[in-house]
């Protein structure tokens, strides 16, 4: 069995934010295991964006050859292609996608990094972030490969959220007096038909 190799501390360029769970760990779900995570998407159009993750690509290499040699085959590499899962995202399409997890919370921030974040409506899918990221191995039964331990989030800028059919509440309802909210006038039992 190979050992785990972990490598150096990489910062991720710029990153579409999808599927979140940075505040508290993933549990209840279908894909659930109790860790923080979050997957990072990246534009293959933007050249500064590529450029850094030919530096995340070169990190993982270089944990992959010293865990596993240079003759090794099969291993799995952390980064995917998006048009292969469009159908779970429509904003995946011509990207390339990274899933970080960590057994700990990561630390969050925003543009300046000394204001924590601490709302999960402030990370949400589809906002812009970078990571740091720590490459390691692993070897569990058949399944060898690389993967990227989340360690901090900073929250870039916002973007539109993917599903993007969220509606501030505030643009979404009117004011209303005491009176109207109340319920000064309610309901007899049969206007509801129950």
């Amino acid at each position: 069995m190979a050992k785990t190799v972990t490598g150096p501390r990489v910062i991720t360029p710029r990153a579409r934010l999808s599927f979140p769970s940075l505040l508290a760990p993933d549990t209840g779900g279908q894909y659930s295991d109790g860790k923080f995570k979050c997957t990072l998407v990246f534009d293959k159009s933007d050249q500064a964006v590529m450029a850094g993750l030919k530096e995340l690509n070169v990190a993982a290499k270089k944990v992959a050859m010293e865990a596993f040699g240079p003759e090794a085959k099969g291993i799995d590499m952390p980064f995917r292609d998006g048009n292969e899962k469009v159908d779970k995202n429509e904003h995946y399409k011509n990207t390339v996608l990274i899933t970080a997890k960590s057994k700990y919370r990561p630390g969050l921030c925003g543009p300046d990094p000394k204001i924590e974040i601490t709302e999960e409506a402030d990370l949400y899918g589809g906002c812009y972030v970078r990571a740091s990221l720590v490459p390691f191995s692993y070897a569990q039964g058949k399944n060898t490969g690389i993967s990227f331990r989340l360690c901090n989030v900073q929250k870039l800028a916002e973007g539109n959220p993917f599903g993007g059919n969220r509606i501030a509440a505030a643009d979404e309802f009117g004011t209303v007096s005491v009176a109207e909210g109340s319920g000064a006038t309610p309901f007899e039992e049969d206007d509801l038909g129950f």
